[in-house]
């Protein structure tokens, strides 16, 4: 499996209807085995999460389907993440 990284630039005054499902939707995606790690920018809104996905159409329909873009400002920005050091597989 591959690790796809999301970077998600939305605006402060997002609603909080959408907010909540997205949050909803990565809790379903980390429930299914898709999503390793998510959170917020902690000096500006948005966030990121690391998906694991078998390929880029499989990760780019995953974040498609994010809720996060029903706001029109929102962008998500994916991108294939080749990890080298990994800190938490070297201590599994």
């Amino acid at each position: 499996m591959k690790r796809f990284l999301a970077v998600v630039t939305r605006p402060a005054d997002v609603d909080p209807e959408i907010l909540a499902r997205h949050k909803d939707y990565l809790q379903a995606l980390l429930d299914r085995g898709s999503l390793l790690l998510s959170g917020p920018f902690g000096e500006a809104p948005g966030g990121a999460y690391l998906l694991r996905a078998a390929d880029q159409a499989v990760a780019q329909a995953i974040v498609k389907s994010d809720p996060m873009l029903l706001d029109p400002r929102a962008e998500i920005v994916l991108r294939e993440w080749v990890i080298r050091l990994d800190a938490m597989e070297a201590r599994a």
